[in-house]
């Protein structure tokens, strides 16, 4: 057996085994889809704010966290990964306001979606580096499929 194709087996056999680790707490999710895989190492705070459609496939250095849900949030996720998506390794997605990433996105590798800004401005005149960090949040971000 090639070395390559033992490496693909034992991240195969790593991500079934985080699967099934996962089955224990999936009450504690707004919702795991069906056949959704996320690889481990991962970091996921506010479980039943996050939503994951079936048939994703989410690869190692997942960072998803919900900061301070909305009380709308109990019936609809604040952060909502659609069905049939493939994302790459160390996605982190940040929601303190509504994020949608609809079914079948393929996503690379290295991304930061956010819904929260700490209050800087974009288009303003000071540099980001320069400006003070304060309260400052986006309605909504949509990544669409």
């Amino acid at each position: 057996m090639k070395h390559g194709l033992l490496v693909k087996l034992v991240r195969r056999i790593d991500s079934i085994w985080n699967y099934l680790k996962n089955l224990d707490d999936i009450d504690e999710w707004h919702y795991l889809g069906e056949n959704s895989i996320i690889d481990t190492p991962l970091v996921i705070d506010g479980k039943k704010h996050i939503s994951v459609g079936d048939n994703t496939h989410i690869l190692r250095g997942l960072r998803l966290q919900v900061y301070n849900a909305p009380n709308d949030c109990e019936t609809e996720p604040v952060i909502q990964i659609g069905s049939g998506c493939y994302i790459g390794f160390n996605m982190t997605i940040l929601g303190l306001e509504k994020i949608k990433i609809g079914n079948d996105v393929l996503m690379a590798s290295n991304i930061l979606i956010s819904s929260e800004n700490h209050g800087m401005d974009p288009e303003g005149e000071v540099p980001y580096k320069w400006q003070e960090l304060h309260g400052g949040v986006l309605k909504s971000v949509t990544v669409a499929g």
